[in-house]
């Protein structure tokens, strides 16, 4: 990237005031705040996306995670489509474990069945695939990336309470049973 260094242009990256990268395409990213977010690694792969009508954002490249400001999809439905090679795993990796601290609802496109080459991509998908849709797109399969604790988001861990299921369970009461179950 360009950036004004008070005497012209330069290759680098420009010094943000929060210190934090701003997201690719952030005024779309607001302005959709209920849309699932596809995060692609790079621009381009965001760019032919977005021509799919698909809400896509980016940090970058692989080692862009750290210096991002993630915040604006803090709560959202994002799904990480990431490069099929190691560097595109670890950056998936990486970003879940920062978007699930921001209580995102956080799915990973399972690149192991899009049968694509190694180090293939979003662009290399729709390539192969011109006739792809939007709806093709959002069914393509899908897996949970697991925490630092070994489970995924909707594990309850041993020896925890399990109040999802407690709740359902109120849920399926009739309103006497339920006042005295709450009670107890």
């Amino acid at each position: 990237p360009m950036s004004r260094n008070g005497k012209g242009w330069e290759l680098k990256e420009p010094e943000f005031p929060s210190g934090k990268k701003p997201l690719y395409k952030l005024p779309e990213l607001l302005e959709n705040h209920n849309a699932t977010v596809f995060l692609p690694e790079g621009e381009n792969k965001v760019d032919i996306l977005v021509k799919l009508r698909l809400m896509s954002t980016t940090s970058g490249g692989t080692t862009s995670a750290a210096k991002t400001d993630w915040a604006p999809l803090q709560g959202r439905n994002v799904v990480i489509w990431p490069d099929n090679d190691e560097p595109g795993a670890k950056y998936a990796d990486e970003v879940a474990e920062i978007l699930l601290g921001l209580d995102c609802l956080v799915e990973r496109i399972d690149v192991s069945k899009l049968d694509l080459p190694e180090k293939g991509d979003a662009v290399d998908y729709l390539k192969a695939n011109p006739e792809a849709t939007k709806e093709d797109i959002e069914n393509l399969p899908l897996i949970k990336p697991q925490t630092e604790s070994g489970t995924t988001p909707t594990e309850i861990p041993a020896g925890q309470p399990d109040y999802e299921a407690y709740l359902s369970d109120l849920a399926l009461l009739p309103p006497i049973e339920y006042d005295r179950a709450r009670e107890q």
